[in-house]
């Protein structure tokens, strides 16, 4: 898909992948073609370090944040000793459980195994059995539902009677009330989560009035992603639709941050008429976004944003709080 539409339909920037595996797939293509892509959900702490000249975003933070927090919550906040996590075989898995492992340790725990897993396999007793070996107080469970609820019923079969925590791949009922679910009651996790935002409010009232209740995560940060593209393609002026497509990329990307960082104009989604007239005038922009502030930095990322917690009862997924962090 995103060979077609980088090689034939010739678009200039990109809104995707959700999964950091397939960001980094579709970046082999779009940084070769000079094609901007913005992930609003790729959580990955290795994209940081990829070499794509300046081509490759995100509008959320990435797991560098979101593994410290777990750790935290989990050592300092819960008394936690011994830890084991059981991981999906990917960039997403393998970044996270690494952040964890390092921050876990810092503060004075023990990680008694790191257990890579590969996806769709009808049984992982075998992966379950080396996490679990060892007595760990908690299971740090990084996967995605179809897999985390075989685990999680594995995990109870294999005699398991510690707690479990979760990353964002694991939030939402798919697992709460899955199949496992009465094992879960307290457990918590940590997941990417909006700041204080001005235009929050209004942009959900909005979702909802168009396409119902929902709890499918990264919407802010995908409205977000397009709305940066859109304006930086405005503030590149009416000779851009002359350009090239090659040229359509370069200018999309050099005003990215010309349209969400400071010290620009603070604008908000409740003012984006307004935002989408300064960038036609030139102006410099700092666009606020439905997730917090969207200032990136030098390597595309979100220098700073919102990690929440959340923990599970009654098969519900309830939030507890959002910590801010920074860079």
């Amino acid at each position: 898909a995103a060979a077609k539409l980088v090689e034939i339909d010739r678009v200039p920037a990109l809104v995707g992948a959700l999964s950091s595996g397939v960001t980094f797939a579709v970046s082999s293509i779009t940084i070769a073609n000079e094609v901007v892509q913005i992930s609003p959900a790729s959580t990955s702490p290795a994209i940081t370090d990829l070499d794509d000249n300046d081509f490759v975003y995100r509008t959320c933070v990435s797991d560098a944040f979101q593994g410290v927090v777990n750790a935290r919550q989990a050592a300092e906040l819960l008394g936690f000793k011994r830890a084991s996590v059981i991981y999906v075989n990917n960039a997403y898995g393998k970044g996270l459980a690494e952040v964890f492992k390092k921050a876990f340790e810092e503060r004075g725990g023990k990680v008694l195994a790191m257990v890579p897993y590969e996806e769709g396999k009808p049984s992982y007793r075998g992966e379950i059995e080396a996490a679990i070996k060892g007595n760990p107080e908690v299971l740090q469970v990084i996967a995605y539902p179809v897999d985390g609820n075989k685990m999680l019923v594995q995990a109870v079969e294999g005699g398991y009677e510690g707690k479990y925590i979760f990353p964002d791949g694991m939030k939402g009922e798919a697992v709460a009330a899955g199949p496992a679910s009465q094992y879960l009651e307290g457990s918590f996790g940590t997941a990417p989560g909006p700041l204080e935002s001005k235009g929050a409010e209004q942009f959900e009232a909005d979702y909802i009035a168009k396409y119902g209740k929902s709890t499918v995560p990264f919407r802010g940060e995908s409205y977000d992603a397009v709305a940066l593209i859109a304006l930086a393609i405005q503030r590149t002026g009416p000779d851009f639709l002359k350009m090239s497509r090659a040229e359509q990329g370069r200018a999309i990307r050099d005003n990215l941050r010309a349209v969400a960082n400071p010290p620009g104009v603070e604008v908000t989604y409740n003012e984006f008429v307004k935002a989408l007239g300064l960038a036609r005038a030139g102006a410099d922009i700092n666009y606020q976004g439905i997730a917090g502030p969207v200032t990136i930095d030098e390597n595309g990322d979100m220098s700073e944003g919102g990690i929440e917690v959340w923990f599970i009862t009654a098969g519900k997924v309830i939030t507890v709080r959002t910590y801010p962090v920074k860079g």
